[in-house]
């Protein structure tokens, strides 16, 4: 194939929505005919079908020379290739139907058939075409179940992670499994496991464990995105500097195809571009969902006494705040307690009898509880808020039992304790990593 070729197989990608839009289109105004015979003619449809064979036919010439250009396996591009001339054929077939009009029961059996078996391979011939460019498991009704780089869960923490499995092989699925697949290996490179990364593809060995300057694979996504060899190609979005970072690393450590991190810790550079890929840092409220709270469970709130403030653009999240010193009616709360994630609630004489209604607030991520006469009987009952992230107790009756409790709780990352009987020697037992706590012992 000359360049020339190549370059006209170029347009194919742009050529083949042409007869997929103009069939499409044919078979809708077939069906409005039937339903009102005067609305379309025989002549309108006949150069609708006329004009969708010809660009069938140029969409499978373009797709020919489109196909000698590219790595595409034999079977999967064998199947596309006569599907999609079986459907210039068949189109076109259609079309000379319509051009030579004949009346009749056979006839009108005759071309239902064969428009029904168009549409049948224009969908089996699109499905061929999807297949090669993403995959053959991309149009795949199981594909919708299955973990993707984007839906897969996040490691709690980054020993919980192993880099291959979390990292590496999801960012190559991203950015680069599009052109390396099982139907299209660009440059003869597979990129499905870790076995065929290493075996590389013509121009080598992919990868060279120990040593990312050696190894085609990085070198190729580090060079300038201007480089005729830099990947990925095609305008597709290259790899963030965390993702090329997170490539080098795994290289430089061996390449394995299982790398606990807790057996391999990364230097301190290394943690924190692992915790913003891992988006270890990320507000958990960005992953959590409701439904905006309605104007009447708003003016429930006002009603009782709290104020009320939406804290996101959503408009879902909602910081309470009570400001009397006339104990509230904590019950109110239960009509927001989808979107609350703040609550304010200092010195209005709260006991710990009251707490049974603050520990049904399982969305809360802060909650000032400060000068109330509450002890460790009603911190207790907060033990299931595993979300809450700042807790202030200052100014009330909760000592040293509360501390263990307070310090487990999986979220807590700052504990305001000023004021509290509550000794020093039980602060530093309680201090964990994560959790900050401001405290003045009596």
């Amino acid at each position: 194939m000359t360049d020339i070729y190549i370059y006209f197989g170029r347009f194919h990608p742009l050529l083949v929505h042409l007869p997929i839009g103009m069939i499409c289109g044919a078979i809708l105004l077939g069906i409005w005919k039937r339903f009102k015979p005067e609305a379309v003619s025989y002549q309108t449809l006949a150069l609708i079908w006329t004009t969708s064979a010809a660009s069938a036919i140029l969409s499978a010439l373009t797709g020919y020379l489109h196909a000698n250009g590219n790595d595409y396996t034999k079977e999967s591009l064998d199947i596309h290739k006569w599907s999609g001339i079986g459907l210039a054929v068949l189109s076109s077939v259609v079309a000379v139907i319509y051009l030579f009009e004949r009346s009749g029961l056979w006839m009108h059996r005759l071309r239902t058939t064969l428009v029904t078996s168009t549409f049948g391979l224009l969908i089996y011939t699109g499905h061929g075409g999807g297949s090669l460019t993403h995959g053959s498991e991309y149009l795949s009704i199981s594909t919708l179940t299955e973990e993707t780089p984007e839906t897969m869960p996040r490691p709690a923490s980054i020993e919980s992670a192993d880099l291959f499995t979390h990292a590496v092989m999801p960012i190559l699925q991203t950015k680069c499994l599009g052109c390396h697949n099982a139907s299209k290996k660009k440059g003869g490179l597979l990129l499905t496991d870790h076995a065929v990364i290493l075996r590389g593809g013509k121009s080598g060995v992919g990868l060279v464990p120990g040593d990312p300057s050696a190894s085609e694979l990085f070198r190729r996504v580090s060079l300038p995105s201007d480089h005729k060899e830099f990947m990925p190609t095609d305008g597709k979005a290259p790899l963030t500097d965390d993702q090329r970072d997170i490539l080098e690393w795994w290289i430089e450590k061996g390449a394995l195809a299982s790398m606990p991190l807790a057996k391999t810790p990364p230097d301190p550079r290394m943690r924190e571009v692992l915790t913003n890929y891992f988006q270890l840092n990320r507000d958990p409220m960005l992953d959590m969902k409701a439904e905006p709270a309605s104007e009447d469970d708003l003016e429930a709130l006002r009603a009782a006494g709290f104020q009320a403030r939406r804290i996101s653009s959503s408009g879902a999240w909602l910081d309470v705040t009570y400001a009397d010193s006339v104990k509230p009616d904590l019950s109110v709360l239960e009509r927001v307690h989808e979107q609350l994630v703040w609550l304010q609630l200092p010195n209005c004489g709260l006991t710990d009898e009251d707490m049974e209604d603050i520990a049904g607030l399982d969305k809360l991520f802060r909650l000032n509880l400060s000068q109330n006469p509450i002890g460790d009987q009603g911190i207790a009952q907060l033990e299931g808020l595993k979300n809450l992230e700042q807790l202030n107790i200052y100014g009330t009756r909760v000592t040293n039992k509360s501390l263990g409790l307070l310090a487990a709780l999986p979220s807590l990352k700052k504990l305001f304790i000023w004021d509290c009987p509550i000794d020093s020697t039980s602060v530093v037992a309680a201090v964990r990593p994560g959790l900050e706590i401001i405290h003045q012992v009596r």
